[in-house]
């Protein structure tokens, strides 16, 4: 379900027509994960208004659009039907403040700028965000779309607690639409709400989407076991990407961290001091996701460190190397 918010919750109302013919304009695919354990989710946008997202979650396709986020099945000509479920909102959608960070990076070619995300009425609920600012394609101009300095332009990456989503590709051109008629599938949602209100009369309407959520689906993802076939991908490091002068973070790191190439051993098997570097190296990163101020995956880290711990295992060195590596694994501090 937190995925679905992180995408679903930044989207405030525009203006419903009767029947509406949404044309969507350009396609951005974002990935999440690595090491065979790829979630792609393609946003489908309309410079007129309304944000299709497909592949988060199970139940097929959400719009949003004027306030509302719902699942969505489409016939061969591209008609919309709300899905008949509990699933739908008609809640509006809360206002984001965005607290613009230091920290630049890239994905896919886009320069990008880092932003906090949170809910204008909490401090707790908040993720991050890597944005291409004063673009063309403003994605973000449905956020805060009211308040003068809002940011715009269109998100290149996305985290939130574990789940990270980065830019894969940009279709420019694209054309594809959408008919709904929201007066009849309004009405349904209406009628959806009300049979629930009369199952459940303690719950209040903000919370009916997420109260009838599975729990399965609102704690985490099945858990799949993929890190022993991991690409090491040593470039990855997210303290690659830590400022030399943010003496802040450096200092409540592992100390070793802040000379991680000086540390390792010269050992005599090349590969080894591959593999050392990268183990070490995301221990560094697993201490540096807890302050949630870099894009640090935390699954695919822990999958990066069960690879290597499983090469260490697996692996015959020499009686040399061997006992470099046991006094490098025992002195990680």
């Amino acid at each position: 379900m937190k995925k679905i918010l992180v995408w679903a919750l930044l989207f405030p109302a525009l203006i419903f027509a009767q029947t509406e013919k949404i044309s969507f304009t350009k396609k951005f695919t974002y990935i999440s994960g690595y090491s065979g354990d790829f979630i792609n989710v393609n946003v489908y946008y309309s410079p007129k208004g309304g944000i299709l997202l497909d592949g988060i979650g199970d139940r097929g396709k959400i719009l949003l659009k004027s306030g509302i986020m719902s699942y969505i099945s489409l016939d061969l000509d591209n008609n919309g039907r709300f899905m008949d479920s509990y699933y739908g909102r008609m809640d509006s959608i809360s206002t984001y403040r965005f607290e613009k960070l230091k920290q630049k990076d890239q994905f896919s070619g886009y320069s990008c700028t880092y932003y906090r995300v949170t809910k204008k009425d909490s401090y707790y609920d908040d993720f991050k965000m890597c944005v291409v600012e004063d673009n063309s394609s403003d994605v973000l101009s449905y956020i805060n779309n009211n308040e003068k300095d809002a940011v715009r332009g269109f998100p290149v990456a996305v985290a939130s607690g574990y789940s990270t989503y980065v830019l894969k590709s940009v279709t420019s051109n694209y054309s594809n639409y959408i008919n709904i008629n929201f007066d009849d599938e309004m009405a349904k949602l209406k009628a959806q709400r009300e049979r629930y209100d009369r199952y459940y009369p303690d719950d209040v309407a903000d919370t009916v989407a997420v109260a009838a959520v599975p729990a399965d689906e609102v704690e985490m993802p099945a858990y799949k076991s993929v890190y022993k076939n991991a690409d090491e991908n040593r470039e990855a490091l997210a303290i690659n990407k830590l400022e030399e002068d943010n003496t802040y973070y450096w200092s409540n790191l592992p100390k070793y961290c802040t000379e991680l190439d000086d540390k390792i051993p010269s050992f005599k098997d090349k590969e080894l001091k591959k593999h050392a570097k990268n183990y070490a190296g995301r221990i560094c990163d697993m201490y540096l996701f807890s302050t949630d101020e870099y894009m640090v995956d935390g699954k695919a880290t822990l999958d990066q460190l069960r690879y290597e711990e499983s090469y260490f295992r697996n692996t015959k060195f020499n009686k040399e190397d061997k006992k470099l590596l046991d006094e490098f694994l025992n002195n990680l501090d």
